[in-house]
């Protein structure tokens, strides 16, 4: 799946055993892809950072392989951190990579 800014891959992570708990789910790896498309070294370091301070604040369930790929759009001068956090959260959204929101009281619909 793509967006302007980035490109979302996801893969299931194969379940471990645990011989206590039986099959345990790993948390979420991420991979980072920037490409010498995106520009010159500053500039493709800036958008791994975007994406990791993007991941790092987005609730995302365990068990799953992820890797954004950057695109020459992210680098633009007026692209800022809520805008690739936007995008990201979309992708994620659309692959079910989010973490459902617990209902207030505990109460289910």
């Amino acid at each position: 799946m793509g967006g302007r800014l980035m490109a979302l891959n996801a893969a299931r992570q194969t379940p471990v055993t645990d011989s206590a708990n039986g099959w345990v789910t790993q948390p979420t790896r991420w991979g980072f892809i920037t490409s010498k498309r995106v520009g010159n070294a500053v500039k493709r370091n800036r958008a791994r950072r975007l994406m990791r301070e993007a991941v790092r604040v987005l609730p995302v369930v365990d068990g799953w392989d992820v890797v954004l790929v950057a695109s020459a759009a992210m680098v633009a001068p007026l692209v800022r951190m809520q805008a690739v956090l936007a995008e990201l959260q979309a992708l994620a959204l659309h692959a079910r990579l989010l973490k459902m929101p617990v209902p207030p009281n505990g109460a289910s619909s």
